[in-house]
């Protein structure tokens, strides 16, 4: 759940350099600024995008999701796993990891394409903030817990560590 609470805090913290929702919106309709359209972006057919408090809405929208969908998954996870079938790195149909796998990638990418559209439709004014040095930042601590896991797991699959020995405590109690 760290990831969207980051990524959402991210939104927030840009809006927050900008002096709020209603700042932005304001600056862009002062501004008069066109979204950039680019091929290697994406944003080739973005053209025709209002900047306006319309299209700030989505896009908090399109990282909220994440957000929800996120601890969704993590609850599921969670009860699937209680239940013996979350099946952690198979590809077998029958168990939850597989489709948690693909909501959790679709979410993900709505919400970091929704970022670089804000992104691009307010460059101009978070230049001063170097946001994307923050991003990346951000993104590289949950690259590296996620690189944690991933280490965790080959270790205990091939038996270099083990479950925790038992605590001496009688479970009966």
């Amino acid at each position: 759940v760290y990831e969207a609470y980051a990524l959402y805090n991210f939104v927030a913290l840009c809006l927050a350099y900008l002096g709020g929702a209603a700042s932005l919106v304001d600056r862009w309709r002062a501004d008069d600024h066109a979204f950039p359209a680019s091929w290697v972006w994406g944003t080739c057919c973005c053209r025709r995008i209002t900047l306006n408090g319309v299209f700030l809405r989505r896009i908090m929208q399109c990282v909220l999701q994440f957000v929800v969908v996120k601890l969704a998954l993590v609850v599921v996870s969670i009860i699937t796993h209680a239940l013996g079938v979350y099946c952690d790195g198979t590809l077998d149909f029958s168990c939850f990891y597989v489709y948690g796998v693909i909501i959790y990638n679709v979410s993900i990418c709505v919400a970091l394409y929704a970022l670089l559209l804000f992104y691009f439709s307010a460059e101009y004014v978070l230049k001063p903030f170097n946001p994307v040095g923050k991003f990346v930042m951000i993104k590289v601590v949950i690259f590296v817990t996620w690189v944690q896991a991933e280490i965790i797991a080959i270790l205990a699959s091939s038996g270099v560590i083990t479950a925790c020995p038992e605590s001496g405590l009688d479970q009966s109690e």
